[in-house]
């Protein structure tokens, strides 16, 4: 497998300097500390962001940790993760805030493919894990908490009828309850490792170098002989 992109969001001052690496500013909140799910680095809520690929994918495997901020069940409260190859939107999922996960093909209000409930538990910190292949004749399966079991196998159009058996951009969409972090996608060339990604975290460590340089001193031009 090949990286297409890995986000932690531990080390962004604000959202304004995650660009380019994601095609505009974001909207949302950073948040750190005890708002995490480890308790340090940073997540951030209610976010929305698009990030494009370097190339066609054909095939992703992808995990991301979200939280349900509340008690409260709201199938209306959703984050969607829609994929599509900038001029036409695949196809996308919704994680919803009563447990239950929709798949679509096309974008936030296209084709639903199917609707699986108590997929999840709400106000907890839960990864998703997923595998996407593009197509007519496409999949959407879904694995929750690093499980070897599929939690949503979905089947369908994932192409939304085009041509385009793939994808190269990914348009988040969290609704404000809605808590984000580890964000990680690979494609499936057949380089080791391949597959699954399994629970993806990603914790700030402290640098383990701790040796020292001796700087020398430059002289300013002025002040050189």
């Amino acid at each position: 497998m090949t990286k297409i992109i890995a986000e932690s969001f531990d080390f962004w001052p604000n959202f304004a300097a995650m660009v380019p690496k994601w095609i505009a500013t974001p909207s949302g909140l950073l948040q750190t500390g005890p708002a995490t799910q480890f308790g340090t680095g940073q997540c951030v809520s209610g976010f929305s962001g698009s990030v494009n690929f370097a190339a066609n994918e054909s095939t992703i495997f992808g995990s991301i940790r979200l939280k349900y901020n509340t008690a409260t069940t709201n199938s209306a409260n959703v984050v969607s993760l829609t994929f599509n190859d900038v001029s036409s939107n695949q196809c996308c999922v919704q994680i919803r805030g009563d447990g239950s996960i929709v798949t679509r093909s096309g974008g936030t209000s296209g084709t639903i493919l199917a609707t699986t409930n108590s997929v999840f538990n709400i106000n907890e910190w839960v990864s998703f894990q997923f595998k996407i292949v593009f197509g007519t004749s496409g999949t959407i399966e879904i694995r929750v908490n690093g499980s070897t079991v599929n939690a949503v196998f979905d089947s369908g159009d994932t192409a939304s009828g085009t041509a385009n058996d793939y994808a190269n951009r990914l348009v988040i969409a969290c609704q404000s309850t809605w808590y984000a972090d580890d964000l990680m996608l690979v494609n499936n060339d057949g380089t080791a490792p391949s597959g699954w990604l399994g629970d993806i975290r990603c914790v700030p460590q402290l640098i383990a170098n701790t040796s020292q340089a001796q700087f020398t001193k430059v002289l300013p031009i002025s002040d050189r002989k």
